[in-house]
């Protein structure tokens, strides 16, 4: 089921409400944007300070100049983007405990009110408010399905004897394979979410937000159905509530207009970088891109590189900085191509 599909429902006013960094944030306002084009009436909630960070009102490509998509804010109860990285549990505390309130107060004064809520999976307390309100809840999971099914699946870990274990033990017990998550391939024990091992905050939050899914009417994962298609048909047939995979949600009307044919200029050369992966043997390409929450020096950014040139490994590398370098270190094999902010 598209996202377009979606959008054919008259007088639905949507009130959006991401997870306040950028890789969450993103994927809710493309959703968004497409949503408003079909002529729902969207409001994106952020705080005063990602409201800044993003442009509103500018017609700048983060935040798309679309009649029907208009934003509101709620005040600065967490820590600021530029900070947020330092206290990774304190900030997602933070997100769970102060911006329930100001959402609730925001509701309040909406005008014409909200009849959906569509909220990140890690923000509980929104579904608490949409089922309180008895307006409807979607869930947006930007991330795979897989990982979806992982979370959700976290209790038969626990139950298997695989979970929890620590950091200590987990290199000892890093080849066990897990083969009883349901509609999930065989997996090793060492390759699950690190956020499982050891006494991780964060897990505890994680598996609540998960254990609130089910309390909405419906999901909409940035998944292909065509990549996970075991995963996605499992979780359809466990979970009482229908999931929709929308396909990856990037801004790809904006993309449409501004890369043809895609290629990015590399020590003064234009690489079409789909011809590239193009001529590669099947399913032999690995990508790599990191995000934007935790930085990465230079260092190790080369160690990265030259494990790569040393594995063999045919690679396409979406980098932020030293494009060139991290090429030439990469050898023949990799393609590095300077990342080109479209979201």
């Amino acid at each position: 089921m598209s996202v377009r599909g979606l959008g054919r429902i008259q007088g639905c006013h949507v009130v959006a409400i991401p997870y306040p960094r950028r890789g969450h944030i993103n994927p809710m306002m493309n959703v968004c944007t497409l949503l408003a084009s079909e002529g729902l009436t969207i409001t994106f909630v952020v705080t005063e300070e990602w409201l800044s960070l993003i442009g509103s009102g500018s017609g700048s490509e983060s935040a798309p100049s679309t009649p029907n998509l208009r934003f509101r804010t709620i005040p600065n109860v967490i820590p600021l983007d530029l900070t947020g990285g330092s206290d990774f549990v304190g900030f997602f505390e933070a997100v769970s405990t102060k911006m329930e309130a100001p959402f609730d107060q925001l509701l309040d004064q909406l005008q014409p009110p909200a009849t959906c809520i569509m909220a990140d999976t890690f923000l509980t307390w929104a579904i608490a408010k949409g089922n309180r309100r008895n307006i409807p809840v979607a869930l947006l999971w930007p991330m795979s399905s897989s990982m979806f099914s992982l979370h959700y699946h976290y209790h038969l870990l626990d139950a298997g004897g695989h979970l929890p274990v620590s950091f200590e033990n987990i290199s000892e017990r890093k080849d066990e394979i897990i083969t009883y998550i349901p509609g999930f391939p065989a997996i090793r024990l060492g390759d699950l979410p690190s956020i499982y091992f050891g006494k991780n905050e964060i897990k505890n939050r994680v598996l609540e937000a998960f254990s609130w899914v089910t309390k909405t009417q419906f999901i909409l994962s940035t998944s292909f159905y065509e990549l996970q298609p075991h995963v996605i048909d499992t979780l359809r047939g466990l979970l009482p509530i229908p999931i929709y995979p929308i396909g990856p949600s990037i801004p790809f009307m904006l993309l449409q207009d501004t890369i043809t044919p895609p290629s990015e200029i590399l020590d003064g050369n234009a690489v079409d970088y789909l011809k590239w992966l193009d001529c590669q043997p099947k399913n032999s390409v690995l990508y790599v891109s990191f995000g934007s929450f935790l930085s990465t020096s230079a260092s190790q950014m080369h160690e990265i590189a030259m494990g790569l040139h040393t594995s063999g490994v045919r690679c396409l590398w979406v980098a932020r900085d030293e494009a060139l370098n991290l090429q030439e270190t990469c050898g023949e094999m990799g393609l590095v191509v300077p990342w080109c902010d479209h979201s």
